[in-house]
């Protein structure tokens, strides 16, 4: 199954061109294979990425303040440098961090940039073995990106480009104390995105403002201050390809599905139900007792532990346990 057009299509929503710096758009946490964020490019004129960043640890400024050129987990974090390309006008870049994921995305998807290895379409190491050396680069159920811009002089500030945490404010960002920064928005304050995106989920931006952003007096690149935006508004979760119940005999079954998400319902008779150790009476079945089914006998039905819908007319009850 090629899960390949409707990536693309995603990731390349139209976004109205309202923000003035890149902004980060998608990002994908699970499985390992899928792990990738996107930025996109909403001005008017190309952006040259060299002197552009990426990090998901907090301490990120320490690139310029200690001139620490690995800030993250050296095994399941990753500081890495944009290769000296530009962004169009109108484009979203898609960054792949996991060397498996044709196994999820399909042969035919072609990434615009690597976060491992040292191919020509590759980032760039700040050191070597700052990309971490987990395939598990980005924690699923709480974690920060920080997308910055800094020309590499330990006399210069990082300028925050764009910012999105998700989960809670562990890894929340704050430099108010840190000489030659703005104040940050208080830990406290941050208003992080508490769901988290599952498999076959991505963590997506909705249009391009940054609600609530206070836009002077910050770290930003163009001053705002990238930790006062509202996540909760401005980002949402949303399914990456088309899911829904792919098993032609359910009720519920979606011809457009490419991955079934359990939600099949399976209409059953009755019969079909009580039925469903046995439908013939020369059949032994074990009982622990007068009417439950011995643990090794149920573990044969197939309906154990299985949740089922069945449909149809009650026309008679009646209390069958006097029958025996």
């Amino acid at each position: 199954m090629n899960f390949l057009p409707f990536f693309i299509l995603l990731g390349s929503l139209l976004f109205s061109a309202s923000a003035d710096h890149i902004l980060l758009t998608r990002i994908v946490t699970q499985p390992d294979a899928a792990e990738s964020f996107s930025i996109y490019n909403p001005t008017d004129s190309p952006i040259n990425l060299s002197n552009y960043y990426i990090c998901d640890d907090e301490d990120y400024f320490t690139l310029q303040t200690e001139n620490d050129p690995a800030p993250a987990h050296i095994a399941t974090g990753f500081t890495a440098q944009f290769p000296d390309i530009d962004i169009n006008s109108g484009d979203t870049l898609t960054i792949i961090l996991n060397s498996s994921y044709g196994d999820f995305y399909g042969s035919d998807f072609i990434p615009d940039l690597l976060l491992y290895g040292t191919e020509t379409n590759s980032m760039l190491e700040t050191e070597i073995g700052s990309f971490g050396g987990a395939s598990d680069k980005i924690n699923d159920s709480a974690e920060m990106i920080m997308l910055f811009y800094w020309d590499g002089s330990s006399e210069t500030p990082i300028k925050d480009v764009d910012y999105f945490i998700w989960g809670n404010s562990q890894n929340a960002i704050d430099k108010s104390n840190v000489s030659g920064y703005q104040n940050d928005t208080p830990i406290e304050s941050q208003l992080f995105l508490g769901t988290e995106a599952e498999t076959y989920y991505a963590y997506s931006r909705i249009g391009t403002e940054e609600i609530d952003e206070t836009q002077t007096g910050g770290n930003g690149i163009n001053g705002h201050n990238e930790t006062s935006e509202n996540f909760r508004e401005s980002w949402e979760i949303i399914g990456l390809f088309n899911i829904g119940c792919t098993d032609p005999n359910a009720s519920n079954y979606n011809s457009e599905a490419e991955i079934d998400d359990g939600s099949c319902l399976v209409i059953l008779s009755f019969s079909d139900i009580i039925n469903n150790c046995s439908y013939y009476t020369s059949d032994i079945i074990n009982c622990d007792g007068k009417y439950d089914l011995s643990s090794e006998s149920a573990q044969e039905c197939p309906l154990y532990e299985q949740l089922v819908t069945t449909k149809g007319f009650i026309i008679d009850y009646f209390d069958i346990t006097p029958f025996g």
